[in-house]
């Protein structure tokens, strides 16, 4: 994000000063901690870890290769800080293990396909920029049959929740009674942690949904893995955030001669397969625009903003241009892959994470604004989705969003022909999938605007506009040719409870 006051160096200094980190990791590797890491990890990779070839992702000062190479396995650390390398290097060298550590980016592996038996990683995802892609890098590594661990916590997440601020201040305060030492779980560097992807999203369910979308299978949950593997005062001073672990499996073959028809499988692959279709929208500022001053019309000018369905992120963009913190959200990692890229292009900086706008993976009342557009039609799941968006809002939030009737042809013979002179009667395979199921959708029948209405009130909301914007959107010849279905925006407010 252009706005945000965050040193360009700030990560690459943060992970080089190992000092402290590498003082901790070595008392973990004398005392008690070492040999319950050891016996989780062997417990969820099902095996013993002797002559297992090993991946440590984000190595630090090498606990991993020291703890499991002293088993008998043969560990390779990856990590970026050459600093946190040097003394991995050092600490594996030191205790007679066999490791060898290397500069390298979790979410681009230079290892060739199915090399590890066993791959693991702790407290790493959390600061990824591209998480999905790490987990997908882990899965092209992997043997078949082969184990990816992620052990990891919502770090952090006492910016995004008063309630986990309070329990955090609480347990700081319990430590420095019981041993007169200050410390701070809660830090001041608010503006790195919004800038990646996985902060205030609510994990492991996160992690479970993205490894199973990436290609893993036989998902494992630990909620509380802390109580196995950390010292009294750990637990005590990290349970605002406990320590989960993710086991996943990376199949051994496809399933074959599966009949059964994934809705959303096939929803997915039809957007993953369209991003690359779709370019920056030339005319979106004129969505921006409207939004912006509807903001500006309820002394909304600072506002954190989530996009539900950002596509290839042109909505997100042009609101950031504009100043607002966004955060995009997108089941397609080919739609998120292009909104990467097109960030980048714009020099914008802004979390995009992978999650479906029905269940979305954020803490509960974590956006001052919830922005949409043309996705409530292409969800057999619309009202879920509305209700998610208003979990996601905090109270006397707003959203914000445009969409059409898009599939109502299916049920309206009238629109059906009106749609057959603008676009003709030919279509692709791939769009006849979407078309089938979206026969099946209870919106795409529905009357609307009037169902949004009635289901935000029904939801709670204050519906405060409801609006025709075509013209507004649209060039006269897009006029013409969506004449079957206008573009409508809906303006609604959460109450203040």
């Amino acid at each position: 994000m252009q706005e945000a006051a965050l040193d360009p160096d700030y990560e690459s200094l943060s992970w080089s000063d190992s000092d402290d980190y590498d003082q901790y990791v070595n008392e973990e590797l004398t005392d008690s901690r070492s040999a319950k890491w050891v016996a989780l990890v062997s417990r969820l990779a099902g095996c013993s870890l002797e002559g297992k070839t090993v991946l440590d992702l984000g190595c630090g000062p090498g606990f991993f290769p020291c703890a499991l190479g002293a088993e008998g396995a043969k560990v390779y650390g990856i990590d970026t800080s050459d600093n946190m390398l040097a003394c991995a290097r050092a600490n594996a060298e030191k205790r007679g293990v066999n490791a060898v550590m290397l500069h390298m980016d979790a979410e681009s592996l230079s290892f060739p396909e199915a090399t590890f038996d066993l791959v693991v990683t702790r407290n790493v995802t959390w600061t990824l920029p591209n998480p999905v892609a790490a987990y997908r890098e882990c899965l092209k590594v992997l043997k078949p049959g082969g184990k990816l661990l992620v052990f990891d916590a919502n770090w952090h997440h006492e910016f995004y929740s008063e309630a986990v601020a309070q329990k955090v201040r609480e347990n700081e305060a319990v430590y420095y009674r019981k041993t007169g030492i200050h410390t701070a779980v809660c830090t001041n560097d608010k503006p790195y942690y919004d800038s990646l992807p996985l902060s205030s999203v609510v994990r492991p369910a996160w992690d479970a949904d993205a490894l199973t979308q990436v290609g893993f299978d036989g998902i494992t949950v630990i909620e509380d893995a802390g109580k196995e593997v950390y010292l009294d005062w750990e637990y005590e001073l990290y349970g605002a955030s406990p320590l989960f672990a993710v086991a996943a499996e990376k199949p051994v073959a496809a399933a074959e001669g599966n009949e059964a028809f994934n809705v959303l499988k096939a929803t997915r692959d039809y957007w993953n397969e369209r991003s690359n279709t779709f370019g920056l929208d030339g005319s979106i500022d004129k969505w921006g625009d409207l939004i912006q001053q509807k903001l500006l019309q309820r002394g909304i000018t600072s506002p954190w903003v989530l996009d539900a369905g950002c596509g290839t992120g042109a909505m997100a963009l042009t609101l950031a241009s504009r100043g607002y913190r966004v955060c995009g959200v997108d089941f397609s990692q080919g739609m998120l892959l292009h909104a990467r890229m097109n960030a980048k292009h714009q020099g914008l900086e802004i979390p995009l994470v992978l999650g479906c706008v029905d269940q979305l993976p954020f803490v509960p009342e974590t956006f001052d604004v919830v922005v949409s557009r043309n996705v409530l039609s292409n969800l057999a799941v619309a009202k879920e989705a509305l209700e998610s968006w208003r979990d996601a809002l905090r109270p006397g939030g707003y959203l914000v969003y445009f969409d059409s009737s898009w599939w109502h042809y299916l049920h309206e013979e009238s629109l059906d022909a009106k749609r057959a002179l603008a676009y003709g009667t030919g279509s692709s395979p791939i769009f006849n999938v979407l078309e089938e199921l979206a026969k099946d959708m209870p919106i795409a029948a529905a009357d609307r605007p009037a169902w949004d209405v009635m289901a935000l009130r029904s939801l709670g909301f204050e519906v405060e506009a409801v609006e025709d914007v075509s013209s507004r959107v649209w060039t006269a010849e897009e006029q013409q040719r969506y004449e079957f279905a206008p573009q409508f925006m809906v303006v609604a407010r959460k109450p203040v409870r």
